[in-house]
């Protein structure tokens, strides 16, 4: 299957799917590849999330966006910051849809 580059407009509606954090320190990638799709979100501070509804039920709402039918989580790194101001703590979380 050739996986089609999606607009803009629906990669945003796919961004705002997640937890917003500090949008300064927040990156959001995605990428397509003869694979699938790939979605990065890397954050200071705070954890990857979805900003409501279950995690199922966001990968849903994403698979369909994409057209296609698979989701899942291909790797989940978090380092934790200072312990007293969290200084230097970060999150990332990387998804395939297919």
């Amino acid at each position: 299957m050739k996986y089609k580059q999606p607009t803009p407009e629906l990669i945003e509606s796919i961004r705002n799917l997640f937890e917003p954090g500090n949008i300064k320190k927040t990156k959001f990638s995605f990428d397509t590849k003869s694979d699938g799709y790939y979605i990065n979100i890397k954050k200071m501070y705070n954890y990857v999330g979805f900003r409501s509804g279950s995690v199922l039920s966001n990968y849903q709402q994403i698979a369909n966006l994409l057209g296609v039918e698979n989701g899942d989580e291909v790797s989940r790194y978090s380092y934790r910051g200072c312990e007293t101001c969290d200084y230097g703590s970060s999150y990332e979380l990387t998804l395939k849809f297919w």
